[in-house]
C-alpha cells in the first residue's frame, strides 16, 4: 500500500495469520453480543431504561 502525505511516499506491508482453535469459544461472547450487553450496562448506571432485545 502506498499513500502521499505532506509530499512523501511511504510503503507499508502487513502480513496476518490466523490459526482456526476450535468451535467452542468457552464465555467469549459475539462482539454484538458484547456491545449490547455494554450497552445495557451503561445505560443501568445513568439510569436509562434498558434497551429492548
Amino acid at each position: 500500500m502506498s499513500t502521499d502525505r505532506a509530499g512523501a511516499r511511504h510503503t507499508t506491508q502487513t502480513e496476518t495469520q490466523m490459526k482456526f482453535v476450535s468451535s467452542n469459544c468457552g464465555s467469549v461472547k459475539p462482539i454484538d453480543q458484547l456491545m449490547s450487553d455494554l450497552k445495557a450496562q451503561a445505560g443501568a448506571m445513568s439510569g436509562a431504561a434498558p434497551a429492548k432485545k
